[in-house]
């Protein structure tokens, strides 16, 4: 059986993002280290796959079934039984960064060095320190400015409304306004 574009494009996302998000947290609780381990090698491996897809998303769009394989691909990375994100990394991966590690090595190099300087550390601290009164702010300017929109959207449907009754043989209809929130 086919499952719908939006089914299957969400029971996806469970499959790729919350359930391995979950166990990793799990891991990171847990006393062991093999665990940790497969799923650090998962999201090596999403990593490397979310890249491709976003860089090739054009052409990802026009293959039929997308979604479905990919759930059925997914589902083979996380299941412990094939361990298919373990052989991804060791059988493509691994190999790659064997091969062209030292020509990746100094661009990563020079990133964490970026990420480790003055700049960033200031930048960071002003985040950490004015990032909630910020993001509250932006939150509530969304929101205000979502029913702004959202009641110029209904004056506009209720005037498409009025036009559409008027044009009609035999006189006009009105449509009850839905009301419009401001929470959501």
């Amino acid at each position: 059986m086919v499952l719908s574009f939006g089914l299957t494009y969400y029971v996806c996302i469970f499959a790729e993002l919350l359930f391995p998000t979950y166990a990793s947290l799990k891991a990171i609780q847990s006393p062991g280290k093999l665990d940790d381990t497969q799923w650090l090698t998962y999201w090596v491996v999403y990593a490397f796959i979310s890249t491709f897809e976003s860089v090739g998303a054009i052409v990802l769009q026009w293959i039929p079934l997308y979604y479905e394989i990919k759930l059925l691909f997914v589902l083979w990375m996380i299941a412990p039984q094939t361990q298919g994100a373990r052989k991804i990394y060791e059988d493509h991966i691994m190999p790659l960064l064997k091969k062209y590690g030292d020509k990746i090595d100094p661009i990563f190099a020079r990133a964490e060095s970026a990420l480790e300087s003055q700049y960033v550390n200031h930048l960071a601290k002003y985040v950490d320190k004015h990032g909630p009164a910020i993001l509250e702010q932006a939150a509530a300017q969304a929101q205000k400015h979502g029913t702004v929109v959202a009641g110029m959207a209904q004056a506009a449907y209720q005037e498409q409304l009025k036009k559409a009754g008027s044009s009609q043989p035999g006189g006009s209809f009105s449509v009850p306004a839905a009301p419009v929130s401001g929470a959501h």
